[in-house]
C-alpha cells in the first residue's frame, strides 16, 4: 500500500478522511492499518492490500461471490503462479483472443497518459491495471478478491516483475472508497455485468470520476432485444459460475443506457468491438447480441449542473462553493453579505444573488428574479444550508431575533422550495436539507433553533412522499462546525469546546459526499450517529443529564 496514494481513499463506513498506521518501508506500507479521522474505524492492510469496505450484510454477497471465483478456479486447474499472467491479455485463445484487441481499443478510445490517476474496477489478478501502471499511470487494482493468485494480491506481484507500481484494494464497487472527483479514468473488464446493483456501482464509478472522467467498459456482454434475460443465463458457462455463487446478470442494450444516464453519465459511444470500424453496432445488438465496448465520458454530478447554495458566503456554505466551483458547476451562490466583503473570483455577479433570508418572501423573489435573469432553465440540486442561532434562556431572547431565527432556518427554506420547485422537477433534481443533531434532542438555551431543525426535518420526511418519482430529497445532520455561527449566536466558545470542532472544509466535504451517496437521511459522524440514536430512543435519560449538568454549571457559579 503506497501511501503517497492515501489522499485519494476514504472510509467505506462514512467517507471520512484516511490516515496510515504500519511500519513504512520505500512509502509502501505491507502490514499496518488505515483509520478513519472522523469515525475511528481500522481497516486493515495486509501484505501490501488494503481491506476498505463494511462487513455488513451488503457486503455478504461479495464475500460469497470471492470465494467462488476462488473455488472456481482451484477446480479448473487454474489455481496458482500461472505463467500465463504475465502475458495478459496478449494469449491466442478463447477469451483472450477476444479480450486483447477490445483493450487494445480501449488504449486507443482513453488517453492512458502519465499521470492519470485509473481505477481498474473488478481487477482480478490485475493485469489491466499493470498496464495502465507501465505507462505512469497512478494505479488503483479493485476487486472483492483477496486472494495472491486469483485476486488483487497478484496485481503486486505483476507490478513487481516490472519494477512499477499498483495500488490493490479489496472493496465494493457499490461503495467505493474514494474521494469524490479523485480519479480520471475507470476501467472495466467484464465487470458491469457482475454487478448486484448496477446502478449503485455506475453511481459509485460517477461519483469518483472528475469532471471531463472517462468509464470504459470492455468485454461486457449485452443480449439481443428478442432474448428474455433468463434464458442467456441458462447457458452453460453462465449458469456454472452461478452456481458457485458468482453474480450474473445479461442486460439487454437499453438496459446498459438507461442506467447508465440514471447515473449520470453522458454516453460518448457504445458499440460492439467487431464493428468499431464500419458503425453497425446498434443494429448488431439488437438482432444478435454480441460483446460490447461501452465507452463514457463522466459529466459528473456537477459537471453540466446547476447548484443553488443558500447562506453561501460563510462556514459550511463557502465550503461547498469552493468544493463545487473546484469541480465546474454552474452555481446560485445565495447570501447577504455586500459583494465588497466577498472574494470576487468566487462571488462573481454570475454567481451571487445578495439576498436576506430573514425577510423570506422578499429574499425568494430576489433568488427567483435572479434565475430568470441568468436563464436559468433549472436546477440540479438545491441545498437548504443558511442557518442562525441564539443561545440563552428563551425569555432573554429579543422577539425579533427569535423571529429571525424562524425566518431563516424553517420558513425561507419552505418559501424557497415553493417557488423554486418548477425549476428542479424540471432537472429532476435534488432538494438537500442541511439538518442539525440536535433536531432529536432536548436543547436548553437553543429551544427555538431546535425547534425550527426538528419542524425542517418533518417538512423533508412529508415532501419526500409528495415529490416521490419527480424530486428527490436529503436531510443531512452534521454535528457542531467551526463556523462563526456560534459566537454570533452568544454561545460561550470555550464551554463549547469550540476549537475542537471540525473545521468547515471537513464538514462540507463530507456533507458533499453523503450528497453522492444519495441517502435519504445522513447523519455524519459516528459520534453524532450515537447522539441522534441516543436521543430518538433515551431522550428522558439525556434530559435528565442535561438537567444535572446545568445544576453543576451553575453550582460552580
Amino acid at each position: 500500500m503506497y501511501i503517497d496514494n492515501i489522499s485519494l481513499l476514504c472510509c467505506p463506513a462514512d467517507g471520512g478522511l484516511l490516515e496510515c498506521e504500519g511500519n513504512t518501508e520505500n512509502r509502501q506500507v505491507i502490514n499496518g492499518a488505515l483509520v478513519c479521522k472522523s469515525c475511528g474505524q481500522h481497516d486493515t492492510i495486509t501484505d501490501g492490500v488494503a481491506l476498505l469496505y463494511v462487513n455488513d450484510e451488503a457486503w455478504q454477497p461479495k464475500a460469497r461471490e470471492a470465494a467462488g471465483w476462488i473455488q472456481l478456479f482451484r477446480d479448473t486447474a487454474g489455481y496458482g503462479d500461472n505463467p500465463d499472467d504475465y502475458a495478459l491479455p496478449y494469449l491466442e485463445r478463447p477469451p483472450w483472443d477476444e479480450i486483447a484487441p477490445q483493450f487494445d481499443l480501449a488504449l486507443e478510445l482513453a488517453a492512458f497518459e502519465p499521470d492519470k490517476r485509473v481505477l481498474d474496477l473488478g481487477a482480478a489478478r490485475g493485469w489491466a491495471a499493470r498496464h495502465f501502471a507501465r505507462r505512469g499511470c497512478p494505479t488503483f487494482a479493485v476487486d472483492v478478491i483477496d486472494d495472491p493468485f486469483v485476486g488483487v494480491g497478484r496485481a503486486l506481484t505483476l507490478a513487481a516483475q516490472d519494477g512499477t507500481q499498483i495500488t490493490p484494494v479489496v472493496a465494493d464497487g457499490e461503495n467505493l472508497p474514494f474521494a469524490a472527483g479523485s480519479l480520471d479514468i475507470v476501467f472495466c473488464a467484464a465487470t458491469l455485468h457482475h454487478a448486484t446493483n448496477l446502478q449503485m456501482l455506475l453511481q459509485n464509478i460517477q461519483r469518483v470520476l472528475r469532471p471531463g472522467g472517462v468509464l470504459i467498459a470492455i468485454n461486457e456482454p449485452i443480449i439481443s432485444d428478442a432474448i428474455p434475460e433468463h434464458v442467456a443465463l441458462s447457458e452453460a458457462d453462465t449458469s456454472r459460475e452461478l452456481s458457485y455463487g458468482i453474480n450474473e446478470t445479461r442486460p439487454h442494450l437499453d438496459g446498459y443506457r438507461q442506467a447508465l444516464q440514471r447515473a449520470g453519465l453522458r454516453e460518448q459511444r457504445i458499440f460492439s468491438w467487431q464493428a468499431y470500424r464500419i458503425g453497425l453496432s446498434e443494429h448488431l445488438f439488437r438482432t444478435r447480441g454480441g460483446t460490447a465496448l461501452l465507452f463514457r465520458r463522466a459529466s459528473h454530478l456537477v459537471m453540466a449542473q446547476t447548484i443553488l447554495i443558500t447562506g453561501a458566503t460563510d462556514g459550511i456554505g463557502r465550503a461547498l462553493a469552493q468544493r463545487y466551483a473546484a469541480q465546474g458547476a454552474r452555481l446560485v451562490l445565495v447570501g447577504r453579505r455586500a459583494p465588497a466583503e466577498l472574494d470576487t473570483n468566487l462571488f462573481t455577479p454570475a454567481r451571487y444573488c445578495r439576498a436576506d433570508l430573514s425577510q423570506p418572501e422578499q429574499a425568494t423573489q430576489t433568488v427567483a428574479a435572479f434565475c430568470h435573469q441568468h436563464a436559468l432553465r433549472h436546477i440540479d440540486l438545491l441545498i437548504h444550508n443558511a442557518g442562525i442561532g441564539y443561545y440563552g434562556p428563551l425569555e432573554q431572547q429579543p422577539w425579533p431575533s427569535i423571529e429571525a431565527l424562524v425566518a431563516v432556518n424553517l420558513a425561507a427554506p419552505i418559501e424557497l422550495t415553493h417557488t423554486l420547485l418548477p425549476y428542479i422537477e424540471q432537472a429532476r433534481g435534488r432538494l438537500v436539507f442541511i439538518s442539525s443533531v440536535v433536531s432529536v434532542l432536548p436543547a436548553p438555551d437553543y429551544a427555538v433553533y431546535s425547534a425550527t431543525k426538528a419542524a425542517l426535518d418533518g417538512f423533508a420526511r412529508s415532501l419526500r412522499l409528495e415529490l416521490r418519482g419527480r424530486v428527490s430529497v436529503q436531510v443531512i445532520h452534521p454535528g457542531a462546525t467551526r463556523t462563526a455561527m456560534h459566537a454570533k449566536s452568544g454561545a460561550p466558545l470555550e464551554q463549547l469546546g469550540w476549537q475542537r470542532f471540525p473545521a468547515p472544509e471537513h464538514t462540507a466535504a463530507r456533507i458533499a459526499a453523503a450528497i453522492e451517496q444519495g441517502h435519504p437521511q445522513t447523519t455524519i459522524g459516528a459520534t453524532n450517529r450515537l447522539v441522534r440514536f441516543a436521543g430518538r430512543n433515551t431522550g428522558g435519560l439525556i434530559a435528565w443529564l442535561l438537567v444535572q449538568r446545568k445544576r453543576q454549571a451553575r453550582g460552580k457559579g
